[in-house]
C-alpha cells in the first residue's frame, strides 16, 4: 500500500538546512550554482511535496522511495559519496501505530522476504538524542560534533570511542584559556592588548576564553551525566 514517489536529485540547499538533521546538513554536496545541492536524503523532499501539493493527499499518506543520494564525506573514511537509499514514509497516522507499522514493514520486507534468520533491527530517534544533549548544558558545537560522530558509529564500542574523542578535543580546545574567572583577567587583557582589532571586542574574547576554561573543567562531568541518562533509559 506504499505508493512510489520521486523527488529531484538537484534541490535547493535551504530545504535541507531547515529540515534535515544536523548530521546531514554538514555533509551537503553543493553544486557550482550557489544554493543548489545534490539530494542528501529523501524525507525532506517528500514532506515538502506533501505540504505544498495543490490538493493535500488524504491521510494517512503512505509512500515509498528508492534512488541515489549524495553526501560529502572525508577522504579515506571508507564511506561512499554516492549510495542508494530505500525507504518509506508514513504521514498523518497516529504516532504509536505508525511506528509499529513501519517497524513491522521493515522486518517483513527486509528480513522475512530475503531469508535472513537472525536480524538485528536498530531503531533510532534523533529527537530524543537532541533533547538529551540540549538539556546537558554542552555548547552547541560540541552537541553538533557528538551527533555527527554518533550517527557514523555502528555499535556501542564505536559510540563510546566517539564520545571519548570529543571529550579529549574539548579538553584540548580549553588549553589556551586563562585561569578562573575574575576581574583581573579583564584588566590584564586590557593592559596587554589595549587596541583589539577584529570581529570580537576584548570583553567578548575574554568571555569566550572563560567559557573554554569552564568547559575544559566540566566537559567530562557533563558527558558522564549524558552516559548515565542513556544507560538508565
Amino acid at each position: 500500500g506504499y505508493r512510489r514517489v520521486h523527488t529531484p536529485v538537484l534541490e535547493r540547499s535551504e530545504l535541507h538546512e531547515r529540515k534535515s538533521g544536523v548530521g546531514i546538513v554538514s555533509k551537503l554536496d553543493m553544486t557550482a550554482q550557489e544554493g543548489i545541492c545534490l539530494r542528501p536524503e529523501f524525507t525532506a523532499g517528500i514532506v515538502r511535496a506533501f505540504a505544498f501539493a495543490p490538493e493535500p493527499p488524504p491521510t494517512p499518506w503512505r509512500v515509498s522511495y528508492s534512488g541515489p543520494v549524495f553526501r560529502r564525506v572525508e577522504d579515506g573514511c571508507g564511506l561512499l559519496r554516492e549510495f542508494h537509499q530505500v525507504g518509506v514514509e508514513l504521514i498523518g497516522a497516529p504516532r504509536p501505530s505508525a511506528d509499529a507499522e513501519v517497524i513491522s514493514l521493515a522486518e517483513w520486507a527486509l528480513f522475512q522476504s530475503t531469508g535472513i534468520d537472525d536480524p538485528n533491527l536498530r531503531i533510532g530517534h534523533v529527537g530524543l538524542i537532541r533533547e538529551m544533549l540540549e538539556r546537558s548544558g554542552l555548547p552547541a558545537p560540541v552537541q553538533v560534533r557528538l551527533v555527527e560522530r554518533l550517527s557514523r558509529a555502528v555499535n556501542a564500542d564505536e559510540q563510546e570511542r566517539a564520545v571519548e574523542e570529543i571529550l579529549a578535543q574539548g579538553r584540548d580546545d580549553a588549553e589556551p584559556a586563562p585561569g578562573p574567572s575574575g576581574g583581573g583577567a579583564e584588566r590584564l587583557f586590557a593592559s596587554l592588548y589595549p587596541n583589539v582589532v577584529g570581529r570580537r571586542s576584548g570583553d567578548e574574547i575574554v568571555s569566550r576564553l572563560r567559557r573554554k576554561w569552564e568547559l575544559g573543567h566540566t566537559l567530562a562531568e557533563k558527558v558522564d551525566n549524558i552516559k548515565k541518562h542513556v544507560h538508565k533509559l
